[in-house]
């Protein structure tokens, strides 16, 4: 895999959810049912993607193949984990 230049915005329609737009796409060119879903972007940082480099929720194998085929990449905010509470019998 080869390393992979892009930024990274966190989007407004829910926390912890970011999209991740290839260096060479500009936002105008992403789809508009994208935009709807994401709201207002804020932009967080540049990130070099390559093999390498771990992120902490996704595969970054996989971020790099969307953002080579697509031009970007949207992270979902995690699962909300609920805890199984015992009341007592």
């Amino acid at each position: 895999m080869s390393q992979v230049n892009c930024h990274i915005y966190r989007c407004a329609r829910k926390e912890e959810m970011y999209l991740y737009v290839h260096e060479n796409t500009q936002l105008e060119d992403l789809p508009e049912d994208l935009m709807k879903l994401v709201k207002q972007l804020t932009h967080v940082m540049d990130l070099e993607l390559s093999e390498e480099r771990k992120l902490a929720r996704v595969d970054v194998n996989e971020v790099i193949k969307a953002l080579e085929e697509n031009g970007y990449f949207i992270q979902m905010p995690p699962e909300n984990i609920r805890p199984n509470l015992h009341y007592g019998d």
